[in-house]
Formats: C-alpha cells, sequence, structure tokens
C-alpha cells in the first residue's frame, strides 16, 4: 500500500502556491505514486491540463476541489473543506458549488452554506481542511466534546462513509498539533474516519522562501 498526496495546490490557486499541475505528476511519477490529487481553492480551472497529462504519464488522477463554507459558529466566519470525486455526477455537483460561490458572492469570499453543501452532496467525498474548519475552531476554542462530536455526525450524516477527519503533523502551522492529537483520541473513542493528509504549498524543500514570498 503506498501512500498518496490528497492535498494539493497549483498556481490555479492565486497568489498562494507555486506548482504547475504537471509539475504534480511529474513528482508522483519519480516517486513512484500511483496516484495524486489536485485540491485547489474555488476552482477547477486545472482540471483539464491535470487529467490529460496525469492519464499520459499513467498516473490516477484524483479530481478534488476545495471550497470555502460558511461558518455556523460565527457569522463573518469561513471554513475550508475538500470534495472529491466520485463518479461522472461529481462534475456536475462540483461545477454547480463553485459557480454558486463564485457567481452569487463575488463581492465577498467566494463560499457556499451548509444546505447547497447538503443538497448537492451526491457522489462527494469530503475531507475536513486540517485547521481552518470548524471542528478545528472548536477544539482550539476548548469547546465540550459532546459539541465537537455532534458537529462531526453532522458531516456523517450527509456524506455517510464517504466523509472522513483530515490528519496532519506540520510544525510551521501554528497550534496543528494539538488539533491534530486531539482529533486522533477522539477517532480512537468514537471511531469516526480519518485519512492521513498534508496540505501541499510546493514541491520541493528549496521553494519554500518563494512561497513564502509569495
Amino acid at each position: 500500500m503506498s501512500f498518496i498526496h490528497l492535498h494539493n495546490h497549483t498556481h490555479y490557486s492565486i497568489l498562494k502556491w507555486l506548482p504547475k499541475p504537471k509539475d504534480y505528476i511529474k513528482k508522483a511519477k519519480s516517486l513512484g505514486f500511483k496516484a495524486v490529487a489536485i485540491t485547489d481553492t474555488s476552482n477547477i480551472h486545472w482540471c483539464h491540463e491535470f487529467y490529460k497529462y496525469a492519464l499520459e504519464e499513467w498516473i490516477k488522477p484524483i479530481l478534488w476541489t476545495e471550497i470555502y463554507l460558511k461558518s455556523s459558529i460565527l457569522d463573518n466566519m469561513f471554513h475550508k473543506i475538500v470534495l472529491l470525486a466520485k463518479n461522472h455526477n461529481w462534475f456536475k455537483n462540483i461545477i454547480l458549488l463553485n459557480s454558486i460561490s463564485n457567481l452569487e458572492r463575488p463581492w465577498d469570499k467566494p463560499y457556499i452554506i451548509w444546505e447547497e453543501l447538503k443538497k448537492h452532496s451526491k457522489d462527494l467525498i469530503c475531507l475536513s481542511w486540517p485547521i481552518s474548519w470548524e471542528l478545528s475552531h472548536m477544539i482550539l476554542s476548548s469547546l465540550e466534546e459532546d459539541e465537537i462530536i455532534k458537529k462531526i455526525n453532522e458531516y456523517i450524516d450527509v456524506f455517510w462513509d464517504d466523509f472522513y477527519v483530515e490528519l496532519l503533523y506540520h510544525n510551521d502551522i501554528p497550534k496543528q498539533k494539538l488539533v491534530t492529537d486531539t482529533l486522533i483520541d477522539l477517532h480512537k473513542k468514537y471511531n469516526f474516519q480519518v485519512v492521513a493528509a498534508n496540505d501541499c504549498y510546493y514541491i520541493e524543500k528549496e521553494d519554500k522562501k518563494t512561497q513564502d514570498i509569495i
């Protein structure tokens, strides 16, 4: 069994990330990976380029998007989630959700609301975002365990077995270790699904300084 990166951004996440879609395919191939995902924020502009080149290189293209969801905790807060395609219906649902976020709210951060996510959740796999997610905020706000599990169950009620809590350790992200350790403890107690991931900003270590400048 090999590890597959499920949370990667390209230069289509404007002014946030460096690599081109092809760069991820080349790196995945050089490392012997069988598949790789792209999760650009609030768009799927990369989709055709990534999909076509991945098939040419015999790498399985995993088609995701990262999207902002309006918080149920604070009115002026937005959390990220990651959505993955299970089949062709994904294309329609993701285009629709991205269109809603970008066209109906162009004056603000593009986002969707909970009811829109529920309505168009068919054939989607959902990953929680590691630090910029409602649950992370609840943990860092020291809310009761029952409230945290209730929030997880809300996602499970929508996505069933297709919802995963994302786990990562990253020393450059303040308080991420606290969040991840707490989620692991809760997972052991309540047995919800988890997945190891890393929110990749760049491909090579030497690119970190350039990405920080961007």
